[in-house]
């Protein structure tokens, strides 16, 4: 009888991909080390320059807009990312139990998004160079997506908005997304 040893070359634990799709959507940010395709190649770890931050979030049952989407100025300086195109993605959440609420047929005023949908996710993509911080940088174009003006209210604090962004180029990315009048996640209606 013979024996066969086999060995993996992969390592063991999560993968860089596992991590980063559960940090991906952790609020609040916490500056962790994660591993892009393009650090990775150059043996540097991704540094969170902050979470975004929106200053007038507005989440219906039958609307949700945000006029400017920023980056806090923070412990990274600017001219460490400025100029460099981040990947953003955008995700708004149904969590609640009303089988007559859905995001089915809910439309997007493009402004440079793209959307996909499900009945209980949205999903925003743009691919921007980020240029400043502070409010009023506006890194990202305004949100606009409407539903059915005749939807069922889906109960009070069960959509919730979050986003994150990645630098292409490597070292960077935006981790969490925040109502900056009131310092926590938005979430609605």
């Amino acid at each position: 009888m013979s024996s066969q040893s086999t060995t993996s070359s992969h390592p063991a634990g999560p993968g860089r991909r596992a991590l980063l799709k559960g940090a991906a959507w952790s609020i609040p940010a916490v500056a962790v080390a994660i591993a892009s395709p393009a650090a990775s190649a150059s043996g540097e770890t991704q540094r969170v320059i902050g979470p975004f931050e929106e200053s007038s979030p507005f989440v219906s049952s039958q609307a949700i807009s945000m006029s400017g989407l920023w980056i806090p100025c923070g412990d990274v300086p600017t001219s460490d990312w400025a100029g460099h195109v981040f990947d953003t993605t955008i995700q708004i959440r149904y969590s609640g139990a009303n089988p007559e609420f859905s995001f089915t047929g809910w439309t997007i005023v493009q402004n440079g998004w793209s959307m996909t949908s499900t009945p209980t996710t949205l999903t925003l993509t743009i691919s921007k160079a980020f240029t400043n911080c502070g409010p009023g940088a506006g890194q990202l174009p305004a949100i606009y997506v409407t539903g059915n003006p005749f939807q069922q209210d889906p109960g009070a604090g069960t959509i919730t908005v979050d986003g994150m962004a990645i630098d292409r180029d490597g070292p960077f990315m935006v981790q969490g997304l925040l109502n900056s009048q009131t310092d926590r996640p938005i979430v609605g209606p």
